[in-house]
C-alpha cells in the first residue's frame, strides 16, 4: 500500500484538485483508493458532495484520541464508501483548526494520524492525504503517516536555472519538508518527496 501526502505552502494552486483527480484516475484503473481530507477548509469533502455536518469526520477521530476519558473512534467508522468508482473518502470538518491547536500540547503529537490509519487501510491500495496549505502540525501529521509526499507548487513559481525540472515552488517546499523532519528529530518520513510539476506519480 502507498500512502501519499499532497501538500503545498499556499492555497489556490490545485492541491485538492490533484488529490481528487489522482483518486478518480487510480480508482478507474481498478485500484482501491482512500482519500483523506485533512484540511480544515474541507474542500475535498465538498468536492465529493459530502456534508460533514451530519456524519463522523477525521476531526471526530482525532478528538477522540486526544480526550483521555473518551473511547477512541476507529477511523473506519468515518469512511464514506464508494463516492466514485474505487474511491472512499474520510471527510474533514473545520474543527480540525481547533484540534491542531490542542495537538501542540500532546505527547507524540506528530503521530496521531499515522496511529489512526494503522490497521484500518488494509482494503486500500493507495491512501491520498489532502493537507492544509501550510507546514503546521496537521501537515506534519500527514507527512509522518505518509511514505511519499507530492508537493504542489505555486502556479506562478518561476523556473530556476538548473538541470532539475522542478520550479522554485517544488524545490523550496521539498527542502522545507525535509528540514522539518530533521529539525524535529523525526524518522525520515516520507521516504520520497516529489514535485507535481515533474510528473504525476506512477501507479502501484
Amino acid at each position: 500500500m502507498r500512502t501519499i501526502a499532497v501538500c503545498t505552502q499556499k492555497g489556490g494552486v490545485g492541491k485538492t484538485t490533484t488529490v481528487a483527480n489522482l483518486a478518480a484516475a487510480w480508482g478507474s484503473r481498478g485500484q482501491r483508493v482512500l482519500a483523506v481530507d485533512f484540511d480544515p477548509q474541507f474542500a475535498l469533502t465538498r468536492r465529493f458532495g459530502i456534508d460533514p455536518s451530519d456524519r463522523l469526520t477525521i476531526a471526530d477521530v482525532l478528538e477522540s484520541q486526544l480526550i483521555r476519558d473518551r473511547t477512541a473512534i476507529p477511523i473506519g467508522k468515518a469512511i464514506v464508501r464508494d463516492v466514485a468508482p474505487g474511491v472512499d473518502v474520510i471527510p474533514a470538518h473545520r474543527r480540525l483548526s481547533d484540534i491542531e491547536i490542542t495537538l501542540v500540547q500532546a505527547v507524540k503529537r506528530e503521530t496521531f494520524l499515522r496511529r489512526a490509519l494503522r490497521g484500518e487501510t488494509g482494503n486500500h491500495d493507495i491512501v491520498l492525504i489532502d493537507c492544509p496549505p501550510n507546514l503546521g502540525l496537521l501537515t506534519v501529521n500527514a507527512l509522518s503517516a505518509a511514505d511519499e509526499a507530492l508537493v504542489r507548487p505555486s502556479a506562478n513559481a518561476a523556473p530556476r536555472a538548473t538541470s532539475s525540472p522542478s520550479p522554485r515552488g517544488c524545490s523550496g517546499s521539498a527542502t522545507k519538508l525535509s528540514a522539518t523532519n530533521a529539525a524535529c528529530g523525526w524518522p525520515a518520513r516520507p521516504r520520497r518527496i516529489a514535485g507535481a510539476c515533474s510528473g504525476v506519480p506512477s501507479g502501484p
